[in-house]
């Protein structure tokens, strides 16, 4: 890390790429759908295969400069606490390097159920941050969103149109399509196939639903975030 600073006078942050620790083969599974693109998008400290500049790490490493410049993590946020800083890292003017000689260890969760109350937490937390800055912080936070808008308001249509049915049954199709193709580049065997198309489908139904209560709870009505949200989902 701090080789790559002194190399980068640009950067205020630099950080790696995550290497998944697996507890069993249910945490594998989540794994591996963790760190697709299918899954995760563009964020490259966990798909890897980038060199360079990017819009966030984990587990950066950071210039004095940069805490004396734009201040600490926001201790109001229970999720998102890096992503909003490295946020505020870019917008300042700094740059953020990802570099592939950095690697750290992450422990994978081993269910289902506690990855999905991780991600609606991510989603949640993240228009909390928006609200924050008045404005999107990334593009890839809000395609969960549209799927699950997509799955309920097109769901509850296709019931009455049948035109309406062959679009929800086509965008489903779709994205299966895309989900189990994803799957077989990811996956080690064919028998994770199941298991990592799952796991894509709570990925982004959980970040999705929490994203869409967050907007509810943030920027139709206003609130402050509700106490279940403060529950760590370790």
């Amino acid at each position: 890390n701090v080789a790559l600073l002194k190399v980068h006078p640009e950067a205020g942050c630099v950080g790696g790429i995550i290497e998944n620790v697996y507890l069993d083969e249910a945490s594998r599974r989540i794994g591996r759908a963790m760190g697709h693109p299918f899954g995760v998008g563009n964020a490259h400290f966990r798909t890897g295969g980038k060199e360079g500049e990017v819009d966030t790490v984990a587990f950066g490493a950071y210039r004095r400069e940069v805490f004396e410049q734009i201040g600490y993590f926001d201790e109001r946020l229970v999720r998102n606490q890096d992503d909003e800083f490295n946020y505020r890292v870019v917008r300042s003017g700094w740059k953020i390097r990802l570099s592939q000689r950095i690697r750290s260890r992450y422990y994978v969760r081993a269910s289902m159920g506690r990855l999905y109350r991780q991600y609606r937490q991510y989603g949640y937390w993240k228009v909390y941050v928006n609200r924050l800055h008045g404005s999107v912080t990334t593009l890839r936070q809000m395609v969960p969103a549209a799927f699950v808008l997509f799955l309920i308001c097109d769901g509850i249509a296709a019931c009455f149109s049948p035109w309406l049915a062959v679009a929800f049954a086509a965008g489903l199709g779709l994205y299966l399509v895309g989900a189990i193709a994803s799957a077989f580049q990811a996956a080690g065997s064919v028998a994770e196939v199941p298991g990592i198309v799952k796991a894509f489908l709570v990925l982004h139904f959980s970040y999705g639903w929490g994203y869409l209560h967050g907007i509810l709870d943030f920027l139709v009505l206003r609130r402050e975030p509700h106490t279940k949200a403060h529950a760590l989902t370790r």
